[in-house]
């Protein structure tokens, strides 16, 4: 997602060479995504001042976080779901027979007691 992320601003810098990026990066900023704030808003609390003129009030704080949290696990739980379609349960790994590589550079028969 950051990767995305990243390529995302840099198509936008590359769209506007003639606006200073950080106003790219602003204005990206303050646009809502997929029924959530926009991320400033989110992080501040408030929504941002940027080149669209506003009313004041508009920019006072009032932000729903835990509208906001319920959404953004709901996400997260759609995401895993379709990242992950046939994931399953893994078993324990107390007692299990290993090899460690031990001080002397070679490789010695070992089981797990507890794990971590």
């Amino acid at each position: 997602m950051v990767e995305r992320h990243i390529q995302t601003i840099k198509g936008l810098l590359n769209k506007s060479p003639m606006v200073r990026p950080k106003f790219v990066i602003l204005e990206y900023n303050s646009t809502p995504k997929a029924k959530l704030p926009f991320p400033a808003e989110m992080l501040m609390g408030r929504k941002l001042r940027t080149s669209i003129p506003v009313a004041r009030r508009v920019l006072q704080p009032s932000f729903e976080t835990d509208k906001t949290i319920d959404i953004l696990k709901e996400n997260q739980k759609r995401q895993e779901d379709y990242c992950n379609p046939r994931r399953k349960q893994l078993k324990p790994l107390e007692d299990t027979q290993v090899l460690m590589w031990n001080e002397i550079r070679a490789w010695t028969p070992a089981q797990i007691v507890k794990s971590a």
